[in-house]
């Protein structure tokens, strides 16, 4: 038993000796010249810069923020360079220059980055002078504009045309992520004005099939044209027809296609539209139409040609 004790009261006393020899020796107490410096070691200065900003210390002679930017009223990037025009022309060299265009300080490839980048997109623009182009490799005769995007984004962009639609996001420029400040879906449509239908008509009914949460933007419009064929012109396409083809009959009718004609009707002319072309039964033309295997025999091509040659001689006579 004492064994143990005197092996418990030793194993005790030893980190109190190690203890006893390595106190350390009271610090000095400091200086006047200590605390001065301790003072400068703390300063801590950060030089930063604006998100997006362009390279140098030459400022925007105009900023446009995402409010301004809604007020202009484009619905896509061409448009928003037209409303700014007056102000991101160059007056230097020969006069107009176009701008250069940066996005988030940074040089592009070409304007196809920006095109499909819708307006909403866009945190600010930046208008700077001639001498930032220089610091891009650019002449000295061209101001600078510079988009700066959202940080998060998201942009599902839809174009519909003829009987194709395609889906593609944009993930270079625009953060596709779900926490997103603004999920937007950019549709570009191509429609039909019947005739009798106005525009009004066509909206409306575009308006209830998309819901009410959608707005829609007008690019361009013209109404459907429609032609009478109780005219000398359609006669004689009729006898020409009887004669070429015999037991063929000449049939209007709509077609959804865009052509000239609506320019042609304001200022009175009439129009058809006549391509005289015969296929045979064998070729299914209309699943080819403006198709990469596109294509119409040589000897219908012909007959075609000789038939449009008689309608014009005996109408004009």
């Amino acid at each position: 038993m004492r064994l143990v004790s005197l092996l418990a009261v030793t194993v005790a006393l030893i980190p109190a000796t190690a203890l006893a020899q390595t106190e350390p020796a009271p610090a000095p107490a400091p200086t006047a010249e200590d605390d001065d410096h301790h003072d400068h070691a703390d300063e801590i200065v950060v030089t930063g810069v604006r998100r997006g900003s362009v390279i140098g210390d030459i400022p925007p002679e105009n900023q446009l923020d995402a409010r301004d930017v809604r007020a202009t009223g484009a619905t896509d990037i061409t448009e928003l360079l037209d409303a700014l025009a007056p102000q991101i022309g160059s007056a230097r060299g020969r006069g107009g220059e176009a701008p250069v265009l940066l996005v988030n300080g940074r040089r592009i490839s070409g304007f196809r980055e920006l095109r499909d980048i819708p307006p909403e997109a866009i945190e600010r623009v930046d208008i700077l002078p001639e001498e930032v182009a220089l610091k891009y490799g650019y002449r000295a005769d061209q101001r600078v504009v510079n988009f700066v995007l959202r940080r998060r984004f998201t942009s599902t962009v839809a174009r519909a045309d003829g009987d194709h639609f395609v889906l593609k996001g944009h993930k270079a420029l625009i953060t596709n992520a779900p926490e997103a400040d603004l999920f937007l879906i950019y549709a570009r449509v191509d429609g039909r004005i019947v005739p009798g239908q106005t525009l009004e008509q066509y909206l409306a009914e575009v308006q209830r099939v998309v819901g009410p949460d959608v707005r829609i933007n007008v690019l361009d419009h013209h109404d459907g044209t429609v032609f009478d064929a109780a005219t000398p012109l359609y006669d004689t396409i009729t006898r020409v027809l009887a004669r070429r083809d015999p037991g063929g009959v000449a049939v209007p009718y709509m077609i959804p296609g865009f052509t000239d004609s609506f320019a042609y009707a304001r200022l009175g002319a009439t129009c058809y539209g006549f391509s005289p072309v015969r296929l045979g039964p064998e070729l299914n033309f209309t699943r080819m139409y403006h198709g990469h295997d596109e294509r119409i025999p040589v000897d219908g091509f012909r007959w075609g040609v000789r038939t449009l040659w008689e309608v014009v001689s005996e109408f004009v006579g």
